[in-house]
């Protein structure tokens, strides 16, 4: 399997022109570092190539034009199946990975609270990073929601949140083909990794900060996720009271398996400095 990785902002398009002669439902933006899985790709005319996407669609579309000087098509070796242990996931791994990521409460937000999951986990990445706010008088995640905002973006867009998070200097690449390995990998390179799933039934996002024998070592701006085999996870969130339930948490590796990595694919942000 191939993927297609971003190299500069660009539009995708539904034929080999200038996107700037196409009408919007023509055309989808997309930021750099958004890697997205390839089920095929040829060359086309005026320096484009045809992508078929394995796993997304834009606008009911799978199929798309890009300008080949913006985008770089890359061979996949890993095997994308199901672990049944997760934990043994050899390469010369650490045995234990427990960064220092503070955790921040969605729920305190000032902005829409029970839906900028998406921001405050960027402002966890962030602030780990040594990045500072740039302003006085609000939180940090009440910032990067107010600069989604001013410029036009959708926080729900992982392609903005690749933005977002290159604004504020950071570099980071989106994939929806990720693999546990790969994720530990990022960790043991001392980087936490945003990881949306279906945590919720309108699903969520988190910060995996370390893993160990059990499972990965979470900041869930949510609280704290409850979940067994055959039944629907349920949260005990976060309160005025207990503002950090969901910090340093660790979730099992069958249930991130189950809710973030079905099929061996994941979504994840690899956000590094």
């Amino acid at each position: 399997m191939s993927r297609l990785k971003i190299l500069q902002d660009t539009f995708l398009k539904q034929s080999p022109e200038q996107a700037s002669t196409l009408p919007d439902d023509e055309k989808q933006f997309l930021t750099a570092g958004t890697i997205l899985a390839l089920h095929s790709e040829s060359d086309a005319p005026n320096n484009h190539i045809k992508v078929a996407f394995k796993d997304t669609a834009f606008k009911g579309l799978n199929t798309w034009f890009a300008f080949a000087d913006h985008v770089d098509v890359i061979a996949d070796t890993v095997k994308l199946t199901v672990t049944t242990s997760l934990a043994s996931q050899e390469e010369p791994f650490p045995a234990e990975v427990r960064l220092d990521v503070k955790h921040l409460d969605q729920l305190d937000n000032r902005f829409a609270p029970t839906t900028t999951c998406n921001v405050t986990c960027c402002a966890m990445i962030l602030q780990f990073h040594g990045i500072k706010q740039r302003k006085q008088g609000a939180s940090f995640e009440d910032e990067l929601y107010l600069w989604i905002e001013s410029q036009g973006l959708d926080r729900y867009n992982h392609t903005h949140l690749v933005k977002l998070l290159q604004e504020y200097g950071l570099e980071n690449e989106f994939v929806t083909t990720a693999t546990w390995k790969e994720i530990k990998r990022h960790l043991a390179s001392g980087n936490p990794v945003i990881c949306p799933g279906d945590y919720t039934p309108s699903g969520h996002i988190i910060v995996l900060s370390g893993y160990n024998s059990e499972g990965f070592i979470v900041q869930d701006p949510n609280g704290e996720i409850f979940w067994s085999p055959g039944n629907d996870p349920f949260y005990e969130h976060n309160s005025a009271a207990e503002p950090h339930r969901g910090a340093n948490l660790t979730y099992s590796y069958d249930l991130m398996n189950t809710l973030a990595g079905p099929n061996g694919r994941v979504w994840a942000h690899f956000p590094r400095k």
